[in-house]
């Protein structure tokens, strides 16, 4: 560990030492030059685009984009299968797609472009400039950084507070929501993954870029500067493009072609993103410019570098067992036997991506596809690391499908109810007002055959249908939420009990964070 450690050099990031990093006995080597890392990725063109195919094949993935920059060229620019299972249509370099969590990364270089305008740094406290931020935690609260909102390391649980946005609450009531989640480790020991705090960066960005949302700051500030035009932030934005493409998912041996939901476009900084391959390009091309493109600098090198930089250990993962991986802001950082990853992927449920690229070496990989459940844009791309920077090669999709697979069968399993399943409570059991201080009062109530739920503050309403006695699947009464949540493993409440069998609170069955007691 300490060895490869030692390999974190001062260009991998374009700054200064990062404190306890151990120093090489000797120099590294010197990277090679531009014209012979090109002609390295030309020669791996083909045996790229081979294992490609077949992991599309292999993981049932309709349509691909793939781009590949090397020697501060444009090496490839590709598509592979179809845009839409149902119409055929090809997808080309301008197929636009969802990026999902790959859009951190863009929130990480806004907070950039704020700290070169001396309007922000990096240690700056939450507080002054978002005075509504409230954590469990009062001192943390006061102690929360700039830097720590997209640093994954909050003490809090994994993905808290995500459910929230099917439910149908806004950004500001998630982010309200946060005072009341319990931490469950202590601020900055270890990394949790998290969504709603790059909420909070976004709106600060907006505020300092004197501009209404952090989108707009976006478009300002990086997106129109790259020419990105096929590139926006909005259900409306993908859909009326005209080559865009449709999500869908691989389940129970066929492939699912899902409607687009307007919804999700409310995650803002920390997935909104729609983009084609032909913008995403750009990005990528700004990241190894370290913040200049075409003779024209968005950002400093400083600052964006320092988004690159190792904030937090990340726990090593199954499918990537080998070397040292770390969060950044909006990135991850993986440092391999022979050099260093910057890279995050992406995944929304109906599309999944990965884009990435080897600092040293001056080349960068991006992959978008249209299906949303498995590995397929981490594989390939993991495969391409390791062939670029001269690591033993590994057969990263073949491994992860295997591992999948076996995930996939238990987790349908744990999906499967008792059989015979327990007979329910009548419904006057679990009638009545149900609170909570994350999201206010919800009503159980019966209605026509069926058990309802339905929230004050959003008036969305769900049905409860029977699983397995107290146990009750949480259903959307949205048609496009339906057909979204019919696809996937079912979503499971619990009515819970006092000691003389009645029910005083109700849960979800693997979500801590949200518990709403009955009143009375």
């Amino acid at each position: 560990m300490k060895a490869l450690r030692a390999r974190v050099t001062r260009r991998a990031f374009g700054l200064g030492a990062i404190a306890s990093v151990a120093v090489p006995a000797t120099a590294p080597a010197a990277p090679p030059p531009a014209a012979a890392v090109k002609q390295r990725v030309l020669t791996l063109q083909p045996a790229l685009e081979e294992y490609l195919r077949k992991a599309m094949a292999d993981w049932h993935v309709p349509g691909a984009a793939l781009g590949v920059i090397a020697g501060g060229d444009l090496v490839l620019a590709k598509g592979y299968g179809v845009r839409d299972s149902e119409t055929g249509a090809p997808v080309d370099a301008d197929t636009v797609f969802q990026i999902g969590s790959m859009t951190k990364a863009f929130g990480a270089a806004t907070e950039a472009v704020m700290v070169d305008q001396g309007k922000l740094r990096w240690n700056d406290r939450v507080l002054d400039h978002f005075p509504e931020f409230e954590l469990w935690d009062p001192w943390v609260t006061r102690e929360f950084q700039i830097v720590d909102l997209l640093a994954q390391r909050s003490g809090l649980r994994p993905y808290v507070l995500d459910r929230l946005q099917p439910l149908g609450f806004a950004p500001d009531l998630r982010i309200r929501g946060l005072r009341h989640a319990a931490p469950i480790t202590s601020f900055r020991s270890s990394f949790a993954y998290q969504n709603i705090l790059h909420l909070v960066a976004g709106k600060i960005v907006a505020k300092l870029a004197g501009e209404a949302s952090w989108e707009d700051a976006l478009t300002k500030l990086i997106l129109r500067p790259l020419a990105m035009t096929a590139t926006t932030m909005t259900a409306q934005g993908i859909q009326s493009h005209p080559n865009h493409a449709t999500g869908h998912i691989y389940r129970d041996g066929s492939i699912r072609r899902l409607p687009f939901l307007a919804d999700f476009y409310d995650v803002g900084a920390a997935g909104n993103i729609n983009s084609s391959l032909t913008d995403m390009l750009q990005w990528f091309a700004l990241q190894l410019g370290r913040g200049s493109l075409r003779g024209k600098r968005l950002v400093s090198e400083a600052a964006l570098t320092d988004t690159w930089k190792p904030r937090i250990d990340t726990a090593p993962s199954a499918p990537f067992p080998d070397g040292w991986s770390a969060y950044a802001s909006g990135w991850v950082f993986r440092m391999t036997a022979n050099g260093s990853v910057v890279w995050h992927n992406g995944g929304t449920g109906l599309f999944k991506s990965h884009g990435g690229f080897v600092p040293e070496l001056g080349a960068a990989i991006i992959l978008l596809t249209n299906e949303g459940t498995g590995l397929m844009p981490d594989s390939v791309a993991f495969w391409f690391y390791d062939k670029v920077l001269g690591n033993p090669e590994r057969d990263y999709s073949r491994l992860n499908l295997d591992q999948f697979q076996a995930a996939s069968a238990a987790a349908r399993a744990a999906a499967t109810p008792p059989m015979p399943p327990a007979p329910p409570g009548p419904a006057a059991d679990y009638e009545g007002i149900y609170d909570s201080p994350i999201t206010g009062p919800a009503e159980v109530a019966h209605h026509s055959g069926t058990i309802r739920l339905t929230f004050d503050a959003t008036r969305s309403v769900f049905t409860l249908e029977p699983w397995s006695g107290d146990v009750r699947v949480l259903t959307p009464t949205d048609r496009d939420l339906l057909a979204i949540a019919k696809s996937g493993d079912p979503d499971l409440m619990r009515f819970l009990r006092d000691a003389r069998g009645r029910v005083v609170s109700l849960r979800f069955v693997d979500d801590e964070d949200l518990l709403w007691t009955r009143r009375g």
